[in-house]
């Protein structure tokens, strides 16, 4: 794959220096198709693509050779490779792929690491108890601290996030609509991380559609129905998983103890 990859970007440039335009043009494009039904890239191989699209698009001349189902062709190839970046990052941790679909795989997606020290944002929901709104209940070890953070306070919508919530108390029982409250928080620990960009989407999972009575509605599979609200997304957003797979102990531990120093944005 290396190999065609290179093949196509010397293509484009013999191009734009204006050589044989014909053979050229059927090149790419032979390359492009051999690239987009080839085996899978790897992630650096999916960024220099990325690279060679964003040359392609820029070029009024090259926007003729590569039509637009060829340029779907190669942006599918490279987010496919991010999803599966992600994928692999989830797998590794033990956690629901479900969450995957509120990144949007059109920008990359990096692996990293945070230390101890480095400041992180998150909107966050609240549980009462003994009659105030709390990240922490001492009884019953919940925490209502989550697992995506951001670099700066953003608006919510931003983040794919709804600004409402259901709020409950510990143990469940819930009593309304509340508005989330941004923390920040100045971590304790180093932690591995994934940062990715927020995809817009209707949130239908932080705020239940409820009979006057405070019943949860429900559709014929017997699940909850969400009350959806558009996200415009967009903003980058920080993954770190809070302890490994099934370790609820452990996960719970760690969102403690981020619960403990959060500080009002």
């Amino acid at each position: 794959m290396d190999y065609s990859i290179q093949q196509l970007s010397n293509y484009i440039h013999e191009f734009k220096k204006g050589g044989n335009a014909k053979f050229l043009s059927d090149r790419i494009k032979d390359t492009i198709y051999t690239i987009s039904e080839g085996c899978r890239l790897t992630h650096e191989q999916a960024r220099r693509l990325e690279f060679i699209l964003h040359e392609i698009s820029s070029d009024q001349a090259l926007k003729w050779v590569v039509y637009d189902d060829l340029k779907r062709k190669l942006r599918d190839s490279i987010c496919r490779t991010r999803e599966e970046v992600a994928s692999s990052f989830y797998a590794y941790w033990g956690k629901d792929a479900k969450q995957l679909s509120g990144i949007n795989f059109k920008h990359d997606i990096y692996i990293g690491r945070i230390t101890k020290g480095t400041v992180l944002y998150q909107w966050c929901k609240a549980i009462i108890v003994n009659g105030k709104a709390s990240l922490y209940d001492e009884k019953t070890n919940i925490s209502t601290v989550g697992e995506y953070f951001c670099f700066r306070k953003v608006p919510q919508e931003q983040l794919g996030l709804s600004p409402y919530y259901d709020l409950t108390d510990a143990s469940g029982k819930y009593l309304g609509t509340a508005k989330r409250e941004c923390y920040k928080f100045t971590f304790p620990f180093d932690a591995e991380c994934m940062l990715s960009t927020a995809k817009d989407t209707y949130d239908n999972w932080n705020i239940q559609q409820r009979y006057a009575s405070g019943k949860l509605k429900r559709n014929s599979m017997g699940q909850p129905l969400g009350m959806p609200l558009w996200t415009v997304g967009g903003q980058q957003q920080v993954y770190i998983p809070l302890g490994f797979g099934d370790d609820v102990r452990n996960k719970k531990r760690l969102a403690i103890e981020l619960a403990k120093i959060a500080q009002r944005a």
